[in-house]
């Protein structure tokens, strides 16, 4: 496999402060990689550094062999696509306008309804993700499972390499978080590299082949997703859990937070 990301002692954060403390490691093309930790544990200025959104950080973020300071904004928004939460209200764009933005990096122009081949892949987008029904609703009459999705179609338009998300799946109820995960999914088995950032562990194990946990800035596990175990997230999020395997389905380890009056009642 080859190596998409390269990082070596990043350090990175905000004003005078660092929120990642030296971390290295290596992301192969096609992997599917989510990002677990507890919160301020510094998961988003990962993923933010991955896109070369940090202006201020030290050490090595190479992407593609090249280090990622060096490249060119465009040029790099067509290698990758990034899904972030929404901080504050959208423009009242329809879905179909909105999906049509992973467009722009490439320069191409399209007309909805057309022959060309940017209609096709627009329309091939919203199919996959189930939306297509949506494209003339704006995106204040849609649902937030349903803006997800919209902002992951704009990404499978844009057809970029890697596609890197924080907490895509949070405030969504299990229905529409499968649904949204089930896409991502299909996309790297179509060779796209994910990196997500979840906070539903079991969405993670399921689905990730490699899970890496950060903790006060600190990486304190990057491995197979199935390696996981109780211990291990006891250290990354200082509660006690339950682990099993759901040997009838995915075969992956399944893990509950263990409730305070249940650590009470079975003991320490």
């Amino acid at each position: 496999m080859s190596i998409l990301y390269d990082i070596e002692s990043l350090k990175a954060g905000y004003s005078d402060s660092d929120v990642l403390r030296g971390i290295s490691g290596k992301i192969g093309r096609g992997e599917f990689v989510s990002i677990i930790g507890p919160n301020g544990a510094g998961k988003s200025t990962l993923v933010k550094s991955l896109c070369g959104f940090m202006k201020r950080y030290q050490g090595k973020i190479d992407f593609c062999g090249e280090e990622i300071a060096k490249w060119n904004r465009k040029s790099l928004s067509r290698r990758i696509a990034a899904v972030f939460p929404q901080e504050a209200s959208m423009p009242a764009y329809t879905v179909h306008d909105f999906v049509s933005f992973g467009l722009f990096p490439a320069g191409t122009h399209f007309f909805w309804g057309g022959d060309g081949a940017s209609g096709e892949r627009l329309l091939a987008a919203m199919r996959m993700c189930g939306i297509e029904h949506l494209a003339g609703k704006r995106l204040n009459e849609i649902s937030d499972g349903e803006f997800q999705l919209s902002q992951i179609a704009r990404a499978l338009v844009q057809k970029a390499e890697a596609l890197i998300l924080d907490e895509p799946v949070s405030h969504l109820d299990p229905a529409n978080a499968v649904r949204v995960m089930d896409t991502l999914y299909r996309m790297h088995n179509e060779g796209v590299t994910i990196i997500a950032v979840l906070h539903d562990l079991n969405l993670a194990l399921s689905y990730s082949e490699r899970i890496i946990a950060l903790k006060a800035g600190e990486i304190v596990y990057d491995g197979p997703a199935e390696n996981a175990d109780e211990t291990l997230l006891e250290r990354i999020y200082g509660t006690r859990f339950v682990m099993n395997t759901n040997s009838g389905f995915t075969g992956r380890p399944a893990a509950v937070a263990l409730p305070a009056h249940l650590k009470e009642k079975n003991g320490p």
